[in-house]
């Protein structure tokens, strides 16, 4: 005689036909739901997945695109960095020789070295000029050939938060002025620490156990707060009032 494995949901009757046990039905019914579940759960999870994966793509094309339209890149040192430019040279026609060429990379680096390059900062020197040199256009109203030169170059960018060097180079009764390189940069009597006290016949300012003075050619480390760029130069503010900032025990390496 045939006997149903233990554990199944048949029974086994008289001439061997095959009866459903008692509540296989509903177990029959769980089973079914599950299997409908189960393509859903799996469409869900597969659909996040593309949501997120989506994500991770729009963000890495915005850095891409922001990378892009400000190329501060490769950052060497605090407020240092090398950038991609492009200047326009204008050559009288008597430079039309053999040497032209050596003629533009020196006329762009006396022209650009230590010049101001708008957001992009000052330019210290160039680093590199692309080759080869690009055949430049004549103006008709001038007569010149115009030559856009690409280069890369080593820039000062300045950012507010940051804290630099710098050299005091005047002292007033409402704060005093430094440099740190070529920026200009001015400290308000507002943003110096509260025991400070400006001296008027020495022309200083002076800490009131003296332990601090302020005057012509002081190393300070200051701490920028504020920057406003021109189309010519950038303007800076800086403060003392934080920890870690104010005279520099020795000047001589500044100076």
């Amino acid at each position: 005689a045939l006997e149903p494995r233990r554990g199944s949901r048949y029974s086994v009757l008289e001439g061997g036909a095959l009866q459903p046990r008692r509540g296989s039905s509903s177990i029959d019914r769980t089973l079914a739901s599950r299997l409908v579940v189960c393509p859903h759960l799996f469409f869900f999870f597969c659909g996040l997945f593309c949501l997120f994966w989506g994500f991770g793509i729009a963000v890495s094309f915005s850095a891409k695109l922001f990378c892009s339209v400000f190329p501060l890149s490769k950052q060497d040192d605090m407020g240092f960095f090398v950038v991609k430019l492009v200047k326009d040279l204008q050559v009288h026609p008597r430079f039309f020789n053999a040497s032209l060429s050596d003629t533009l990379k020196q006329r762009l680096i006396s022209e650009v070295e230590g010049q101001f390059a708008g957001r992009h900062g000052f330019i210290v020197i160039v680093q590199k000029i692309e080759e080869p040199i690009p055949v430049g256009e004549i103006d008709s109203s001038t007569g010149f050939a115009v030559f856009p030169i690409k280069y890369h170059a080593l820039v000062f960018r300045p950012f507010r938060g940051e804290v630099l060097d710098s050299i005091v180079t005047r002292v007033l009764p409402h704060g005093f002025l430094a440099s740190a390189g070529p920026l200009d940069i001015f400290v308000s009597h507002h943003c110096l620490p509260s025991d400070m006290k400006y001296d008027q016949q020495g022309e200083c300012w002076v800490s009131i156990n003296q332990a601090d003075k302020i005057e012509t050619k002081t190393a300070v480390r200051l701490k920028l707060i504020g920057l406003k760029v021109e189309a010519t130069k950038m303007h800076a503010t800086g403060s003392m009032k934080e920890d870690f900032l104010g005279p520099i025990a020795s000047s001589a390496d500044y100076i």
